[in-house]
């Protein structure tokens, strides 16, 4: 019996609906720069306790990750913590780590990023982020 659409007719899909992608990937037990990734992710994804979690995680398991002390950084600024974003800020740069363009690459200037997380930057905060 051959086979009609009219008899058979296919399924509609509609893609009105977003999907969202779970975080669900799980780094190797060693691998850094996986958490490190994973951390900016979350860090995108707005689950900044996470992001920190993850960074922690690839300091612990590569001590001189330079990229990972800055996303720290940046992520603690996020939450307010100054004290903390200087410390990890300090030990990037510290590590010859170039602070300032990695902040411009991700976030363009200050004024971006307060506008973006409606915060508004310590003066000694921002001069280190703008300043080589």
């Amino acid at each position: 019996m051959p086979n009609s659409e009219a008899s058979n007719p296919l399924p509609s899909c509609s893609l009105t609906t977003t999907l969202k992608i779970p975080l669900y990937f799980e780094p190797l037990q060693h691998d850094a720069v996986a958490y490190n990734n994973r951390g900016s992710a979350y860090r995108k994804n707005d689950q900044i306790k996470e992001a920190i979690a993850d960074y922690t995680e690839a300091i612990r398991l590569k001590p001189d990750f330079v990229d990972a002390y800055n996303n720290r950084g940046l992520a603690w600024l996020q939450l307010g913590e100054c004290e903390k974003a200087k410390l990890d800020l300090s030990k990037a740069r510290f590590m010859g780590g170039d602070i300032v363009a990695a902040f411009q690459k991700i976030h363009g200037s200050i004024a971006d990023f307060e506008q973006e997380y409606n915060i508004s930057l310590q003066k000694d905060i921002a001069t280190m982020l703008t300043q080589q």
